[in-house]
């Protein structure tokens, strides 16, 4: 019998915290907006990427030197959260972390995160240094998780996403599943899921492998990919990364200035992300 990798970081974490923000004070959006939170020397930022803009909009955003990727603008803010910080900070202290998602409601900014039960008193280390601080919760709540499937239907439904499939070939026989923790203060941090057995789950240093220099690309420029996965199998490596899709093209550019020479590198698929299909079916574990 098998599962598939979305089962095996069981539980969720969820945090909302409304921040003050220009931008989110200033965009008027029926859809939700694409957005990444990160440290950079010690302040946060979040970076908003938005399709569609008026020209009044663009006007409004000169002052924050905007970067124009076709019909995006990225717009970068640096905002104050003591929330936002401890989680930035304090997140080494649970090893099988791994990102859900991150995204804007209102003036509320919603950080999500999977984790294993076994990490159980680690996260209530966690949540006891967030829930200490003198500042605003609007929302926390730990549940158990329905998986990586169902955070990106949910995610597709509020903005849409696309899949892409790659694959190279590799010297060496083992055998396991990787996952890259985006959001990690360490940028080529991720989790390994052995193949052999179900329970065994840690931490994985991307480091060593031929995608490095995508990730720190894609971390560098603050692209917020739903998921990234790898599945090593024997001699080759097979990946599906889901990004926004009005994102698709910055990171196929990445994709391709970083794996193209790599040894029978290979793009399988470019598609719309769709909840009856997805691709990470493909990826089963014992």
């Amino acid at each position: 019998m098998v599962q598939p990798i979305d089962k095996r970081l069981d539980m969720v974490l969820t945090i909302a915290t409304p921040v003050d923000s220009y931008v989110l004070s200033t965009i008027v959006k029926d859809n939700p907006v694409p957005i990444n939170v990160f440290m950079n020397h010690g302040e946060i930022h979040v970076t908003f990427f938005l399709d569609n803009i008026s020209a009044n909009e663009r006007t409004l955003f000169a002052s924050f030197d905007p970067i124009i990727i076709g019909n995006v603008i990225e717009i970068t803010e640096r905002i104050d959260s003591a929330v936002i910080r401890s989680l930035a900070e304090n997140s080494q202290l649970v090893p099988t972390l791994a990102d859900a998602e991150v995204y804007v409601k209102g003036k509320n900014i919603f950080l999500s995160f999977r984790f294993h039960s076994s990490d159980l008193s680690s996260v209530g280390k966690l949540i006891r240094k967030i829930v200490s601080l003198n500042d605003q919760l609007e929302e926390i709540q730990m549940t158990k998780s329905r998986g990586i499937v169902e955070v990106l239907n949910q995610i597709s439904r509020r903005i849409p996403l696309s899949a892409v499939s790659f694959s190279f070939s590799k010297t060496g026989t083992q055998q396991f599943i990787a996952e890259w923790k985006a959001k990690s203060k360490a940028p080529l941090e991720g989790i390994l899921y052995s193949l052999q057995d179900a329970n065994y789950i840690k931490r994985y240093d991307f480091s060593t492998e031929p995608t490095s220099a995508l990730i720190e690309s894609v971390y560098k420029d603050h692209i917020p990919l739903a998921s990234y996965i790898e599945l090593h199998e024997n001699d080759r490596v097979k990946v599906i990364v889901h990004v926004p899709s009005c994102l698709l093209k910055s990171f196929l550019v990445r994709l391709y200035e970083s794996l193209e020479n790599q040894n029978d590198f290979r793009v399988e698929n470019i598609e719309n992300y769709g909840e009856d299909q997805t691709k990470l079916s493909e990826f089963h574990i014992i």
